[in-house]
Protein backbone atom coordinates (compact mmCIF):
# COMPACT_ATOMS: atom_id res chain seq x y z
CA UNK A 1 0.00 0.00 0.00
CA UNK A 2 2.47 2.08 0.91
CA UNK A 3 4.56 1.59 -2.38
CA UNK A 4 1.19 3.02 -3.96
CA UNK A 5 0.77 5.78 -2.33
CA UNK A 6 4.20 6.87 -3.35
CA UNK A 7 3.87 5.91 -6.88
CA UNK A 8 0.09 8.30 -6.73
CA UNK A 9 1.62 10.86 -5.15
CA UNK A 10 4.51 10.80 -7.81
CA UNK A 11 2.17 10.67 -10.75
CA UNK A 12 0.20 13.63 -9.69
CA UNK A 13 3.66 15.84 -9.05
CA UNK A 14 4.51 14.99 -12.46
CA UNK A 15 1.04 15.68 -13.98
CA UNK A 16 1.33 19.33 -12.42
CA UNK A 17 4.77 20.04 -13.28
CA UNK A 18 5.06 21.57 -16.65
CA UNK A 19 6.54 20.45 -19.39
CA UNK A 20 10.68 20.69 -20.24
CA UNK A 21 10.82 20.92 -24.29
CA UNK A 22 14.08 20.35 -23.79
CA UNK A 23 13.93 16.54 -22.28
CA UNK A 24 10.95 16.59 -25.18
CA UNK A 25 13.28 17.38 -28.10
CA UNK A 26 15.72 15.00 -26.51
CA UNK A 27 13.70 12.24 -26.05
CA UNK A 28 11.86 12.78 -29.85
CA UNK A 29 15.78 13.18 -31.71
CA UNK A 30 16.60 9.34 -30.08
CA UNK A 31 13.45 7.76 -31.00
CA UNK A 32 13.95 8.78 -34.79
CA UNK A 33 17.46 8.14 -34.35
CA UNK A 34 16.41 4.52 -33.26
CA UNK A 35 13.63 4.01 -35.80
CA UNK A 36 14.74 6.34 -38.74
CA UNK A 37 11.73 8.54 -38.81
CA UNK A 38 10.88 12.14 -38.52
CA UNK A 39 8.04 13.61 -36.72
CA UNK A 40 6.07 16.21 -37.73
CA UNK A 41 3.51 16.15 -34.97
CA UNK A 42 5.28 14.03 -32.48
CA UNK A 43 2.66 13.33 -29.71
CA UNK A 44 0.12 12.25 -31.91
CA UNK A 45 2.66 10.23 -33.91
CA UNK A 46 3.01 8.36 -31.08
CA UNK A 47 -0.24 8.52 -29.43
CA UNK A 48 -1.26 4.79 -30.64
CA UNK A 49 1.21 3.53 -29.33
CA UNK A 50 2.86 1.43 -32.00
CA UNK A 51 5.97 3.78 -32.29
CA UNK A 52 6.47 2.74 -28.40
CA UNK A 53 6.22 -0.57 -28.94
CA UNK A 54 8.48 -0.83 -31.86
CA UNK A 55 11.22 1.18 -29.97
CA UNK A 56 11.11 -1.62 -27.18
CA UNK A 57 11.35 -4.37 -30.12
CA UNK A 58 14.81 -2.26 -31.75
CA UNK A 59 15.85 -2.45 -28.16
CA UNK A 60 14.50 -5.89 -27.02
CA UNK A 61 13.49 -7.86 -30.03
CA UNK A 62 10.11 -9.71 -29.52
CA UNK A 63 9.34 -7.50 -26.24
CA UNK A 64 5.84 -6.39 -27.54
CA UNK A 65 3.88 -8.53 -29.73
CA UNK A 66 0.14 -8.40 -31.43
CA UNK A 67 0.59 -4.57 -31.75
CA UNK A 68 -1.24 -3.05 -34.77
CA UNK A 69 -1.56 0.48 -36.30
CA UNK A 70 -5.41 1.51 -35.59
CA UNK A 71 -7.20 4.50 -35.37
CA UNK A 72 -10.25 2.75 -33.01
CA UNK A 73 -9.67 3.94 -29.34
CA UNK A 74 -9.46 0.66 -27.83
CA UNK A 75 -7.00 -0.66 -30.18
CA UNK A 76 -4.38 2.22 -29.58
CA UNK A 77 -4.92 1.72 -25.54
CA UNK A 78 -4.86 -1.89 -26.34
CA UNK A 79 -0.86 -1.23 -27.86
CA UNK A 80 -0.53 1.09 -25.05
CA UNK A 81 -1.81 -1.65 -22.86
CA UNK A 82 1.38 -3.82 -24.82
CA UNK A 83 4.16 -1.15 -24.37
CA UNK A 84 3.58 -0.81 -21.01
CA UNK A 85 3.22 -4.52 -19.61
CA UNK A 86 6.76 -4.85 -22.22
CA UNK A 87 8.76 -2.03 -19.88
CA UNK A 88 7.69 -3.98 -17.01
CA UNK A 89 9.05 -7.34 -18.63
CA UNK A 90 12.19 -5.55 -19.31
CA UNK A 91 12.69 -4.09 -15.54
CA UNK A 92 11.45 -0.45 -15.54
CA UNK A 93 9.78 -0.46 -11.77
CA UNK A 94 6.11 0.35 -12.71
CA UNK A 95 5.90 3.87 -10.96
CA UNK A 96 7.98 5.04 -13.62
CA UNK A 97 5.84 3.36 -16.67
CA UNK A 98 3.00 4.99 -17.94
CA UNK A 99 -0.62 4.04 -17.83
CA UNK A 100 -2.54 4.56 -21.39
CA UNK A 101 -4.28 8.04 -20.47
CA UNK A 102 -0.64 9.30 -20.10
CA UNK A 103 -0.31 9.48 -23.62
CA UNK A 104 -3.64 8.85 -25.19
CA UNK A 105 -5.49 11.46 -23.53
CA UNK A 106 -2.57 13.31 -22.59
CA UNK A 107 -3.00 13.22 -18.90
CA UNK A 108 0.26 13.10 -17.79
CA UNK A 109 3.20 13.56 -20.58
CA UNK A 110 5.99 14.03 -17.91
CA UNK A 111 5.08 10.43 -17.48
CA UNK A 112 5.89 9.40 -20.84
CA UNK A 113 9.40 11.05 -20.84
CA UNK A 114 10.68 9.73 -18.18
CA UNK A 115 9.32 6.44 -18.67
CA UNK A 116 11.16 7.22 -22.24
CA UNK A 117 14.46 7.90 -20.22
CA UNK A 118 14.01 4.70 -18.68
CA UNK A 119 13.96 2.52 -21.26
CA UNK A 120 16.98 4.13 -22.66
CA UNK A 121 18.69 3.59 -19.25
CA UNK A 122 17.62 0.06 -19.22
CA UNK A 123 18.70 -0.56 -22.97
CA UNK A 124 22.97 -1.38 -22.44
CA UNK A 125 21.12 -4.52 -20.59
CA UNK A 126 19.81 -6.32 -23.41
CA UNK A 127 23.42 -5.02 -25.83
CA UNK A 128 21.68 -2.57 -27.27
CA UNK A 129 24.27 -0.84 -29.49
CA UNK A 130 22.02 2.18 -30.74
CA UNK A 131 21.90 6.00 -29.30
CA UNK A 132 21.20 6.55 -25.40
CA UNK A 133 19.69 9.10 -23.47
CA UNK A 134 22.14 11.45 -21.62
CA UNK A 135 19.88 11.58 -17.85
CA UNK A 136 18.95 14.86 -17.36
CA UNK A 137 19.94 16.24 -14.38
CA UNK A 138 16.94 16.43 -11.44
CA UNK A 139 15.12 19.58 -11.24
CA UNK A 140 16.07 21.13 -7.42
CA UNK A 141 12.55 21.36 -5.83
CA UNK A 142 11.25 24.39 -5.36
CA UNK A 143 11.88 25.50 -1.28
CA UNK A 144 9.59 26.31 0.51
CA UNK A 145 9.77 30.19 1.87
CA UNK A 146 11.24 30.99 4.93
CA UNK A 147 8.31 31.63 8.05
CA UNK A 148 9.10 35.53 8.71
CA UNK A 149 10.43 36.02 12.21
CA UNK A 150 8.24 37.34 14.84
CA UNK A 151 9.06 41.34 15.58
CA UNK A 152 10.49 41.13 19.38
CA UNK A 153 8.10 43.00 21.26
CA UNK A 154 9.92 46.29 22.69
CA UNK A 155 10.65 45.76 26.58
CA UNK A 156 8.35 47.77 28.85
Amino acid sequence: KKRLRLWVLNVNMTANKPLNEEHVESVKSWMEQILDKKYTDFWEEIRDGVELCELLNKIKPGTCAKFKKSKIVFMARNNLNIFRQGCINIGIDEGRVIIPGDLYDRQNLNQVISNLYSISGKSAKYGFKGPVLEQPEPEPEPQPEPEPEPEAEPEA
